[in-house]
């Protein structure tokens, strides 16, 4: 999987952050056992922790309920290149979905790229903080 470029600080703090309604993306838990319940979803966080599978393995075990957190993955990458603004997660995003893997596989691959974003986005917030923090206290120290 292609590591994505650093994003500024200001797509950082966008992808970090809760969005309007009007920005919303849908999703669909989906169940053998209660069908599929609409999930509306207001951050990429939001989003990457939706894309799950949970008791899908073995649905003999579970009596069949397992729950698909499900994405049209074109949906995914338009909301992630013109809500969110991050084209390079978009493209590489678009590109891990192009392939004939199974859902499954290309939900655990977006999964694990739009994490690697987001925890670029948290290191580079916090790397301004401290760089902000810094430099107040030597502008304080110099008086």
């Amino acid at each position: 999987m292609a590591t994505l470029p650093e994003p500024s600080r200001t797509l950082a703090a966008r992808l970090l952050s809760e969005l309007e309604y009007e920005e919303q993306l849908v999703g669909y838990d989906m169940s053998s056992t209660s069908g599929s319940t609409r999930r509306v979803l207001y951050s990429l966080h939001e989003v990457c922790d939706f894309m799950r599978m949970e008791g899908v393995d073995d649905p003999m075990l579970r009596g069949g309920g397992g729950i698909i957190g499900y994405l049209d993955f074109a949906e995914l990458c338009t909301w992630i290149g013109d809500v969110l603004g991050d084209q390079d997660l978009a493209t590489a995003v678009t590109e891990l979905t192009a392939n004939d893997e199974s859902y499954r596989d290309q939900l655990v691959a977006v999964r694990r790229l739009v994490r690697e974003r987001l925890d670029q986005c948290e290191v580079m917030l916090r790397s301004v903080a401290e760089g902000v923090e810094s430099d107040d206290a030597a502008y304080a120290g110099a008086e």
